[in-house]
């Protein structure tokens, strides 16, 4: 209800879930996006 009140999405809770594999996702450069943009490799 408070993320209805707030307007945000509402918070996933993975531990419910423990048979889902844990995602890391890092932060990616621009020097890297632009590289799969133009084609080429870094």
């Amino acid at each position: 209800m408070l993320c209805r009140i707030e307007r945000r999405p509402p918070r996933l809770d993975l531990t419910v879930y423990p048979y889902l594999p844990r995602a890391t996702v890092a932060t990616t450069s621009a020097r890297t996006y632009m590289g799969l943009l133009t084609g080429v490799a870094s």
